[in-house]
């Protein structure tokens, strides 16, 4: 007798353990169930909510015909408020497609103005500088420089590293400037056309005495201005 009521209590408490141990697994069951809906949620739903937009179901080929149309060719192009930076910051796609597509970047426009360089930038022009031009890769670049004091000579040197890829020159900066061109030659075998300007107030002196053969070795230059020059 005392065998079997010891053996019914036993029952009962390997009952009590079980039931415990079925709401413990499906409490368990429901929390995994949960995250692995979270994480269903993120990887799938949020995405395709995001790309839900008319914008985002352009194909990639009309976006970049949007983007080159966009693209203002006379704003500064290491103004990160502009041009290509604008649109590499919009959307991760969106970055990846401007990435992938060098030939927006070919194009360099710089012209240091007092208000640019009161600007508070992310990082600094010539830093900028370098970025943009990797981001061009190898292509023949366009370049249109306008310079006005010492301090932004660093951006015609960093130019000047990839003088290989210059199509276009156009430079608006004092007469002496000019003079830190010569180690491009020699390395000018994609240049077809140059501007060399000089600034309003340099323009009637300065220019007289000033002597540079930077350009005297290009062998597919064939269109050469010089506005505002005079010779002895």
């Amino acid at each position: 007798m005392n065998i079997v009521c010891y053996t019914r209590r036993l029952s009962q408490s390997e009952i009590t353990g079980d039931s415990k141990a079925q709401s413990a697994l499906e409490q368990t069951q429901s929390i995994l169930r949960a995250r692995r809906n979270s994480t269903h949620y993120r990887q799938h739903i949020v995405p395709e909510l995001a790309t839900s937009t008319p914008i985002h179901r352009l194909p990639a080929e009309l976006l970049l015909a949007i983007f080159g149309l966009a693209t203002d060719s006379n704003a500064d192009s290491l103004d990160q408020t502009q041009t290509s930076w604008l649109f590499s910051h919009v959307y991760s796609s969106w970055r990846q497609l401007v990435l992938a597509m060098p030939y927006l970047w070919s194009y360099i426009r710089i012209n240091v103005t007092p208000m640019a360089l009161s600007a508070k930038p992310t990082i600094n022009r010539v830093q900028a500088l370098q970025i943009f031009l990797s981001r061009s890769h190898n292509l023949p670049i366009s370049v249109e420089l306008t310079l006005r004091g010492d301090s932004e000579l660093p951006l015609l040197h960093t130019l000047m590293d990839h003088s290989m890829r210059w199509r276009v020159f156009k430079a608006r900066m004092p007469a002496i400037f000019y003079l830190d061109l010569s180690p491009v030659k020699y390395a000018l075998p994609s240049l077809e056309h140059i501007s060399l300007e000089l600034p309003h107030a340099f323009s009637s002196r300065g220019s007289t005495g000033i002597r540079t053969d930077a350009f005297s070795y290009a062998p597919v230059l064939h269109l050469v201005d010089l506005p505002n020059w005079h010779s002895d």
